[in-house]
């Protein structure tokens, strides 16, 4: 036994040896100027866009690649001078193996503190289309994506796609609306085990979400795990499992959606544990509080809810659930009196609502 350990040492010893002399090797003799003018080179003719690098160097941390310090990708021409991202840097991981008979393959894209403005004018052109980079990916997919999402489905394509401390502004002018995620981390993965047929799995938070319509929104905290996969060829996308919280707020999501070339059909589930009414709160605007500043409200509540959607019908959302309110007490300034109980158990759907108050009380 002992020696077979000694063994196995001295093999994974000189595995180590011989990874330690490769990245040295790179080291030595990687040609940097060279791969960093051929990265800007090929980047631009990609994206159709200016790209700049301010240097270029290996990384070894959690796998050998590339990584481009001090990235910028600029507007298209009809846009005012900007930037449409800067980064850090972007660390391209490659995958080992291909590497010993000179293929460079990309395991993981990596983007370090980025910023990323994406904006939409009143005339509808904007500048997150990327033509070029379009016509490289497969037309089944940008074909079924909307403009905004063209950009996303590009970069999730990568097996594995990640953003770190990230900061993404989206302006729409034609509609007034503006969101912005600040404190970013994104990690997503991707299988494609059949024509078509897509895999993914991963996970999203942001310190905060600030969106604004006509008015501004109380900002929110965000964080989603998700598990879903798409067919192509139905256009078909089954969503099995996704936790969103939004402050303190968890929702459990799961669902199908259909897009075929007649309408859109759209089945799903909403389920939460327990909310507390207070926490609901949060999401008021401050004209909505004002609405309730009278008022007086305390108890939680669990809700589960059924939403069926199709174009087709004349009435196109349908939904059906129970909520379960625990422990509400309500008053009301102008009101002498509040109204408690222990439990009511309420059922609604489309025109209908019928309640069952347990143990209630108005003293």
């Amino acid at each position: 036994m002992k020696k077979l350990l000694k063994i196995l040492a001295w093999v994974a010893g000189i595995f180590v040896v011989l990874l330690i002399l490769v990245i040295v090797g790179f080291k030595l003799f990687f040609p940097v100027e060279k791969a960093k003018a051929m990265a800007i080179e090929k980047a631009s003719a990609k994206m159709g866009r200016e790209m700049t690098v301010e240097g270029i160097d290996l990384s070894i941390w959690g796998g050998l690649g590339i990584q481009l310090v001090e990235v910028a990708v600029a507007n298209p021409p009809e846009f005012e001078d900007g930037k449409f991202l800067s980064a850090d840097n972007v660390d391209l991981k490659l995958k080992f193996w291909p590497l010993l008979s000179g293929k460079f393959r990309i395991d993981r894209l990596i983007i370090n503190s980025p910023e990323v403005h994406m904006y939409k004018r009143a005339d509808g052109s904007n500048n997150y289309e990327f033509k070029a980079l379009e016509a490289a990916a497969p037309p089944e997919i940008t074909e079924q994506l909307t403009p905004e999402a063209k950009t996303a489905g590009v970069a999730v394509s990568f097996d594995r796609f990640e953003i770190s401390n990230g900061w993404v502004e989206f302006v729409d002018d034609s509609s007034e609306f503006a969101v912005k995620l600040v404190g970013l981390d994104l990690s997503t993965t991707v299988e494609n085990p059949g024509e078509g047929q897509y895999l993914s799995t991963g996970q999203l938070r942001a310190d905060s979400l600030f969106a604004t319509t006509k008015t501004p929104l109380p900002p929110l905290a965000i964080s989603l795990n998700y598990d879903a996969e798409y067919d192509l060829n139905k256009s078909f996308l089954n969503l099995k499992s996704a936790d969103l919280k939004l402050n303190k707020l968890l929702l459990k999501l799961k669902g199908e959606l259909s897009h075929p070339k007649g309408a859109m059909t759209v089945r799903g589930n909403i389920k939460s544990d327990r909310i507390a009414v207070a926490d609901l709160l949060e999401f008021l605007t401050p004209e909505q509080l004002e609405l309730v500043k009278d008022y007086r409200i305390e108890g939680s509540f669990a809700l589960n809810t059924d939403v069926d959607y199709n174009e087709n019908r004349p009435e196109p959302l349908g939904y059906a659930g129970t909520a379960t309110v625990t422990n509400l007490k309500l008053s009301q300034k102008d009101i002498a009196g509040e109204l408690q109980f222990e439990k009511a158990l309420i059922d609604f759907k489309p025109n209908n609502l019928r309640l069952n108050i347990e143990k209630g009380t108005f003293d």
